[in-house]
């Protein structure tokens, strides 16, 4: 219900074109609030008989937007516009635009981000991530423009660790920078899976260089290493933007993050490696000029670590439903492994408290959580958790593939449901006490434009940081197959 304008995209807008807005059209001094472009172009009635007009910068997403033409604009024997009744007339159509993407790739610079100030002028590398997956061929490359109207390549694009497939993308810099000048991405030869290719960033994605350059390598203050589960997770606080990748042997895993905390973490899935066995790992920062800095650290293995404990993760949450809720609900999981037979799981627990509190629990005999029923998975399967009650034939969200494993509960998910505002899920083994699956950082969904939509594991081999999760590429769920 909108007590004035109307209702577009699950918002109350008004109408953008004011009455003292049509006055002031009609006398050919309106200020319009997105600038255009336009040329006058031949059409079946001759030359000269077509206006084509084009916004100079992508359209506010999801908003309602007016085009008017007013009286100012006549023909060339001074007649202004008029309607059917021979009156003089203001033209307008009036439209809501989609969401970002929708005309095609739209680069959104994550390093550097929009508005930042002082990037060394010997960037290293850009990183842009999409709305909707792009197509990363070696040949694909973008353009870095400058406020000057320069242009420098980005080139040599390649998938950034932990994200969905062709969602983020890492582009080397072609040449280096002019000193405190603004930069944004425009257009190139990437395209997405449509064909569709790349159009240019808004002027608010433009983000700064400094005067110099930067060859110190990064420092990171107060960098703590642990184990959880399978996963190392380290964590440190940069001064600057810095890519934090953990090493062992060829396998790493890098997360990037702006100044301030940062988190990576790598899955350790070496056969050899026994509970209670010592392995060391290297943590390396490298900043956005290719400087490098690292340190190494030791940890025992747990637990988890037994061949027998399954190797599964958190893939998908939908706790806000399209269809009933609690209902409709599920959580899924991921069978980790490349290869191999299918493995049961048995006696494993899954909650929505976080793992410290479940772990602090164990030694005092308190057992927190829903029993999940015994089930198997393949390499690569996933597997659906829901309440009692769901409804496998609910027409209002999507439904698990024929065959795939869905596990049902004796009672709802969670302690009444999941919470939309984003609650921590927990999956564990009481009798070893090992962290098996988990879902520490969630996203809230509590938005009309959450309804149905999932929040998904992006991060690679399975690890829960908070870069590792996003919403559904797609706007909606996929339960039992990968978004």
């Amino acid at each position: 219900m909108c007590d004035e304008g109307s209702c577009e995209a699950g918002r109350c807008q008004r109408d953008p074109l004011t009455l003292k807005g049509k006055a002031r059209l009609d006398h050919g001094d309106f200020e319009a609030s997105v600038a255009i472009d336009w040329a006058l172009e031949a059409g079946p009635e001759g030359p000269d008989t077509r206006l084509r007009i084009w916004p100079s910068a992508p359209l506010e997403p999801h908003a309602r937007h007016t085009l008017a033409l007013g009286a100012a604009i006549t023909d060339r024997s001074g007649a202004a516009l008029e309607d059917d009744a021979g009156a003089r007339s203001l033209w307008r159509r009036d439209f809501v635009t989609a969401g970002p993407g929708s005309s095609g790739p739209e680069a959104q610079p994550i390093a550097p981000a929009p508005g930042e100030v002082a990037v060394p002028r010997n960037l290293a590398a850009v990183v842009a991530r999409f709305p909707r997956p792009v197509v990363i061929e070696p040949s694909a490359r973008l353009e870095l423009i400058d406020d000057e109207g320069g242009a420098l390549g980005l080139v040599d694009p390649s998938p950034c660790p932990g994200y969905v497939p062709g969602i983020c993308v890492e582009w080397r810099v072609e040449g280096a920078l002019r000193a405190a000048t603004g930069y944004r991405i425009g257009g190139g030869t990437l395209r997405d899976l449509e064909g569709r290719r790349v159009v240019p960033g808004p002027a608010a994605s433009r983000w700064f260089t400094g005067e110099g350059r930067d060859d110190a390598p990064p420092e990171l203050e107060g960098l703590e290493v642990e184990l959880r589960g399978r996963c190392v997770h380290a964590r440190g606080f940069a001064g600057e933007v810095v890519a934090l990748r953990i090493r062992r042997d060829d396998a790493g895993s890098a997360a990037i993050s702006g100044v301030g905390a940062i988190e990576a973490a790598l899955r350790i899935d070496d056969p050899t490696i026994a509970p209670g066995d010592p392995f060391e790992v290297i943590v390396e920062a490298v900043d956005r000029a290719g400087n490098q800095s690292s340190a190494r650290a030791t940890l025992s293995a747990g637990p988890a670590f037994d061949p027998a404990a399954p190797a599964l993760a958190i893939a998908e949450v939908l706790a806000n439903p399209a269809g009933d809720e609690p209902r409709q609900e599920f959580v899924e999981l991921v069978d980790l492994r490349a290869e191999g037979e299918p493995r049961a799981a048995r006696g494993l627990r899954i909650v929505d408290r976080p793992w410290d509190e479940i772990a602090a629990a164990i030694p005092g005999g308190v057992i927190l959580g829903a029993v999940i029923p015994d089930f198997a998975t393949a390499p690569g399967e996933r597997a659906v958790i829901v309440g009692a009650s769901h409804d496998l034939q609910d027409p209002d969200d999507p439904q698990p593939p024929a065959g795939a494993p869905v596990i049902r509960l004796p009672g709802a998910l969670g302690s009444g449901g999941l919470g939309n505002m984003g609650e921590p899920i927990t999956v564990y083994d009481p009798a070893s006490g090992a962290l098996i699956a988990s879902y520490s950082a969630p996203l809230p969904s509590n938005k009309g434009e959450d309804q149905g939509r999932s929040v998904v594991l992006v991060g690679a081999g399975g690890c829960d940081t908070g870069a590792a999760w996003a919403y559904h590429p797609f706007g909606s769920s996929s339960p039992g197959v990968a978004p």
